[in-house]
């Protein structure tokens, strides 16, 4: 798997210098796939994610990542909301959407 920088890197200069540009690139392209990759994440309430498409548009590492926390996120609103009364159903409709 590869990830395409966000913006292009210079190799010129020592080379201690354009590392670090390449490496201050690389983590601003993660962080760039990963807000996108959140941003598309589907509201919930919304239709079941189709997760074939929505995991296989981002790196493979972003997709998890991103997918795991909101999920978690998700799950304890769902208990929560089953706790405090307001929906007996939470978990099994967020099971439902996931």
């Amino acid at each position: 798997e590869s990830v395409k920088l966000s913006e292009g890197v210079e190799a010129e200069g020592p080379v201690e210098t354009w590392l670090l540009a390449f490496q201050a690139g690389m983590v601003r392209s993660l962080y760039d796939n990963m807000k996108a990759s959140v941003l598309s994440y589907p509201e919930h309430g919304q239709k079941s994610i189709e997760r074939k498409e929505w995991l296989f548009s981002y790196p493979a590492q972003i997709g998890i990542a991103v997918d795991q926390i909101i999920w978690s996120d998700n799950m304890a609103k769902a208990l929560i909301q089953m706790e405090n009364g307001e929906n007996m159903n939470a978990v099994k409709e967020f099971l439902a959407f996931s």
